[in-house]
């Protein structure tokens, strides 16, 4: 049923199934996380980085499954994300990344990387972003997962934009256009016609801008 909820967007009607299902089965560390998971989409961060997902990951670690222990890790660096704790979200996501890589997981591995690499890019940390995004990029070619390529594009056409590079950041974000365009999903390729206008805007071609605006 949570699953269901979950599914179709509805965070906080899953976040209720979860919780009495933890209360009838508290050793159920699936359904910790999955409450932790399903509390950050509905915007309680805090709660979920604070119990559940602690619990989660306690049990996780008891049962030594190790699948399970970077999932958790990578939805903390999530929460700490969201909450704009970045020093503990590149942490949390530096861990799922390793535990990840450890057990071949590498679709988890790739968005872990890019994750972590979002938040440097926030911070101003370029130098250490930009490898992330290149081993994630790979990572994702490797496995033929064309959005997690479009992710990567779009990032590192972030990063070039906060370094003053405003042609490398066009045309990176111009090649995470191309993909989206054949992905179907329109917020995403709403943000890309966006992000190229905006990086047209910064080169002083504002008729360019427009159009893509």
């Amino acid at each position: 049923l949570a699953g269901a909820q979950s599914s179709q967007g509805a965070a906080k009607k899953a976040v209720g199934t979860l919780g009495r299902l933890t209360s009838l089965d508290k050793g159920d560390a699936r359904a910790w996380y999955l409450l932790g998971r399903n509390m950050i989409q509905a915007g309680d961060a805090r709660q979920a980085v604070s119990d559940p997902l602690v619990r989660a990951l306690a049990l996780m670690t008891q049962l030594g499954n190790e699948q399970g222990q970077g999932d958790v890790l990578h939805a903390m660096g999530v929460a700490h994300q969201r909450l704009g704790e970045y020093p503990h979200a590149i942490a949390k996501y530096g861990e799922a990344a390793a535990i990840r890589q450890k057990i071949g997981d590498r679709r988890g591995t790739a968005v872990s990387l890019k994750n972590r690499a979002s938040v440097r890019i926030a911070m101003g940390d370029f130098a250490d972003a930009e490898p992330d995004l290149r081993v994630a990029g790979d990572l994702y070619a490797k496995i033929g997962d064309r959005k997690g390529l479009a992710d990567v594009a779009n990032d590192l056409g972030a990063l070039h934009e906060g370094r003053g590079q405003y042609a490398r950041a066009r045309q990176s974000y111009q090649e995470a256009l191309r993909i989206r365009r054949d992905l179907g999903d329109e917020q995403q390729l709403a943000q890309s016609y966006d992000n190229v206008g905006y990086a047209f805007f910064l080169e002083g071609e504002q008729d360019n801008a427009l159009a893509y605006w």
